[in-house]
């Protein structure tokens, strides 16, 4: 599919993701509830945040590069109930910044091979320090490329902070260079199984 096309598209569902925020954003205020602070993940279920926690306290921490030895530092951190908002700030700061650093360690088969606890906690954090670990969604997307599972899961909380902070989004989209644009669009349009987009396709060259 050409660029134009694509991004075509792609103001096609911003367009629709605007007007959904413009219609419900005076509902979405008088709801919004901020973090509780009781559990590291801001999970619902509670067996679920125990069971990444266990994950996470049950890494081998020998066997990590740098920079899979500091986002687990700052999840671990959170994890034993360190949960005011410096923690999550430090966590966000302790994600990689880059999707060269994100792939390095959460690929299939890498360091804290699929990510899916750490990712989807940055996805959360996200909702409640936008202006933070938004950024970082944005950024990582800029290069990104789809695969399973982790750069997945990084889609997953990109679309939904783009669906609850268009504006903020749309600032940070204009950060970006021209080609930096056409990625982010490429990544949130991709087919998980090939194809434009997809980190098969960059393979290929």
């Amino acid at each position: 599919m050409k660029i134009a096309t694509r991004r075509s598209q792609a103001a096609k569902a911003v367009a629709k993701i605007a007007a959904f925020t413009a219609l419900f954003s005076a509902t979405a205020a008088a709801q919004f509830v901020p973090f509780s602070g009781t559990t590291w993940m801001m999970v619902e279920g509670v067996e679920t945040d125990v069971y990444a926690s266990m994950q996470v306290r049950s890494t081998d921490v020998s066997t990590l590069n740098n920079a899979a030895k500091q986002v687990h530092a700052a999840a671990l951190n959170l994890v034993e109930g360190n949960l005011e908002q410096r923690d999550v700030i430090q966590y966000i700061d302790a994600f990689p910044q880059d999707f060269a650093t994100f792939a390095s360690v959460f690929h299939s088969g890498e360091q804290l091979s699929d990510g899916h606890h750490y990712i989807m906690a940055l996805g959360e954090y996200a909702m409640y320090y936008p202006e933070d670990a938004g950024k970082v969604l944005v950024n990582l997307a800029a290069d990104a490329c789809m695969d399973a599972d982790a750069p997945n899961y990084l889609r997953m909380n990109l679309r939904y902070f783009i669906e609850k902070h268009f504006e903020l989004y749309g600032r940070y989209y204009s950060q970006l260079t021209p080609a930096q644009r056409d990625n982010v669009e490429l990544f949130l349009h991709a087919d998980l199984h090939g194809g434009p987009g997809s980190c098969a396709a960059r393979e290929q060259g």
